[in-house]
């Protein structure tokens, strides 16, 4: 076929009495690509199979197209459980998915386990954007450690959702982050998290969890999201935080809504203004 993408193909069948019958079907065509170790400066379209670590180092960008699948082997060669595979990000990465067509990174295979499926996406390198994709059975399905921006993007089955780190900061745009194994929304190391209209629902542990042991404040801010009915606290501060949290509602967790507390001599300074804290400690607090 001359090229990638959604064909139409029509089909006549004519009789002996020259009756014909017309019928059309609407198909994709698509290439499938192995790739492990150093990526340059590409766009992947299609199915790509990861079997081996990758890096797209400064000055390289990947671009990923509408409809892509990310698909990493699920191979465990240090026997921890947890597929070995990562995508890490010196450079830039670019994934364009689209409403109708998302960019899902997932694991390879019909045997999918939350959380053990494969490694990560790691951003190491500043002005990535992410618009409209999956992230699913990872360890962790995005860590950002540079600035970086992501919208429109699902984060489900992983251990934990998204981790801001080591200085990563993101900006969260309609951003999804449920059913995890551990929190929605991890921030640490004097990382940032600034969300706007996101939901942080139904994870195994606390939807939002800033944890910090030293003084570089890690900041958290958030308009306007939903935490709601996970299976520890609602947002959940340690340590030296700042930031501010408004307008967003926060429900039904199973313990508190709120949980602050200091990490030695370092106490949280997160704002809380003008949110609906309502329903929260069913089980205990």
């Amino acid at each position: 076929y001359p090229k990638e993408g959604k064909f139409t193909i029509k089909v006549a069948v004519r009789d002996e009495a020259g009756q014909e019958t017309v019928g059309t079907k609407v198909i994709t065509l698509s290439s499938t690509l192995t790739v492990s170790g150093a990526i340059t400066t590409t766009t992947w379209t299609g199915t790509i199979v990861v079997t081996g670590d990758l890096t797209v180092a400064a000055g390289q960008t990947l671009t990923i197209a509408p409809g892509t699948s990310v698909l990493f082997a699920p191979i465990d060669q240090n026997k921890d459980g947890i597929g070995d595979y990562d995508l890490v990000v010196g450079g830039v990465l670019k994934v364009k998915g689209t409403k109708d067509e998302p960019v899902i990174f997932t694991v390879y295979g019909t045997q999918k386990t939350a959380g053990k499926g494969w490694n990560r996406v790691k951003l190491m390198g500043a002005g990535s954007t992410i618009d409209y994709a999956v992230f699913e059975y990872a360890q962790t399905g995005l860590e950002v450690r540079a600035k970086a921006t992501v919208s429109n993007t699902l984060f489900q089955q992983n251990q934990t959702g998204i981790h801001a780190n080591q200085g990563g900061d993101v900006t969260l745009t309609a951003v999804t982050s449920k059913d995890n194994l551990n929190h929605g929304l991890y921030v640490t190391g004097g990382g940032k998290s600034t969300s706007s209209g996101s939901v942080w629902s139904s994870n195994g542990q606390s939807g939002v969890l800033v944890y910090n042991t030293s003084s570089t404040a890690t900041v958290l801010n958030m308009t306007g999201d939903s935490v709601e009915s996970n299976k520890l606290a609602g947002v959940e501060v340690s340590g030296a935080a700042t930031g501010l949290v408004t307008k967003s509602l926060i429900s039904n967790n199973d313990y508190e809504g709120l949980r602050l507390y200091a990490y030695a001599t370092y106490d949280p300074q997160v704002a809380f203004r003008l949110n609906n804290i309502t329903e929260n400690a069913q089980v205990g607090a």
